[in-house]
């Protein structure tokens, strides 16, 4: 048998490969694949204490992991229970030392976030007793924030208001009259519903956008406005309006406030999110997860009409009556490593991308093998014939 010549195998092998990147291009926007395949990255809720814990304090944890990852799976949410006197690794004692508390405060509970890549980002301390799970693992913005995405809102820009009328007022008329705008002039990517491209929900898909104001002072509100302002630190000190702009399941691309707040930044994140998702894979994408109680994949997939047809959360007054030792359930599935947040939506521009990977590996190479030994077989096949006497 003749072999094919070197450069006729190069050549095979090169135009297999690019049909192969070619065939999984995706048009789909950024801001509905990430509500189809995206799942949320989890929050850690540790508790600290010494000594056996008195059965209210039981009862709590066993509340809190009923909604969590390894219970209901209501929360994205890993709840983990630490004895300090038993405790042999010195990673939740140096956590209780950064917590700057005597003894007697505990247990101690600390919601840490997947904000940073580095490290998980503290979001909400205090005592285990006051832990109330209907303000710590939701609240009604939240629950609306749920609900306007799961309906098929491409983003829900959260405009946390400073209590000054004015500039409150005027991030809020900008915000719309801009938004509204670009709701009607932006177009879908063409090619949606192709191979590659193809959508997993009855979802209707359209180009929209909503404003959803929240109360930095809100006393339900707390813990989300903390979550929001720990993945964007650089605005904990900005006094005026804040708005952060939420896609997906419940996805904050970044957040922008003082002079940043402005028609170019909406217009460069609202582009972004409609635009095809040209890198699939969440982690080469700016942004943080928030912690919401939501049933996405029965949400995306029509089998929930809405998050209110879940159970109702139980409040601190009815820990008393949830059971005293946690379930016996399977251990939470890892989280994968988050994304590095934007310190601010300005910042989008420039913001550098990681590389575009088109979908697995596996399948990529079992694809391009499988090609290349055809059109090899087929060219060896035609040398020779045109050798035969």
């Amino acid at each position: 048998m003749i072999s094919p010549h070197p450069r006729l195998a190069s050549l095979t092998i090169t135009l297999a490969l690019a049909a192969t990147v070619a065939s999984e291009a995706c048009n789909v926007p950024v801001f509905r694949y990430a509500l189809e395949r995206w799942q949320p990255d989890a929050y850690r809720l540790v508790v600290l204490h010494r000594g056996a814990l008195a059965p209210p304090d039981a009862a709590r944890i066993a509340a809190l992991r009923e909604e969590s990852l390894a219970g209901s799976g209501h929360c994205n949410l890993e709840v983990t229970e630490t004895d300090l006197t038993a405790e042999k690794s010195s990673h939740h004692r140096e956590l209780w030392e950064r917590q700057n508390q005597k003894d007697d405060a505990l247990p101690w509970a600390v919601l840490l976030g997947p904000l940073h890549r580095d490290q998980p980002v503290t979001v909400w301390a205090g005592p285990l007793a006051e832990v109330d799970p209907a303000r710590l693992l939701d609240s009604p913005a939240r629950k609306e924030l749920v609900r306007r995405l799961a309906s098929g809102d491409s983003a829900v820009w959260l405009l946390v208001t400073s209590g000054k009328r004015k500039p409150d007022n005027q991030a809020a008329k900008m915000i719309a009259e801009k938004t509204k705008m670009l709701q009607e002039e932006m177009q879908l990517p063409p090619g949606i519903g192709e191979p590659g491209s193809e959508l997993y929900s009855e979802i209707p898909l359209k180009i929209k956008f909503s404003t959803l104001k929240i109360a930095r002072d809100d006393p339900a509100e707390r813990v989300f406005v903390d979550m929001l302002i720990a993945g964007q630190p650089s605005l904990k000190e900005e006094k005026g309006p804040l708005a952060f702009v939420a896609f997906g399941r419940a996805r904050v691309l970044g957040g922008v406030g003082g002079e940043d707040l402005n028609e170019d930044v909406i217009v460069e994140a609202s582009a972004m999110l409609c635009g095809p998702c040209s890198c699939q894979m969440k982690e080469m994408n700016p942004g943080y997860d928030l912690l919401a109680r939501a049933q996405w994949d029965a949400l995306v997939t029509g089998e929930l009409a809405g998050p209110h047809e879940m159970p109702e959360l139980k409040g601190f007054s009815e820990f008393a009556a949830a059971a005293a030792n946690p379930p016996a359930t399977a251990p939470a599935p890892t989280a994968g490593p988050p994304a590095a947040p934007m310190t601010n939506l300005a910042d989008l521009a420039t913001q550098p991308r990681g590389p575009e990977p088109r979908g697995t590996l596996l399948p990529a190479v079992a694809t391009v093998v499988a090609a290349a030994l055809v059109l090899l077989l087929a060219a060896s096949a035609l040398i020779l014939r045109r050798k035969k006497p």
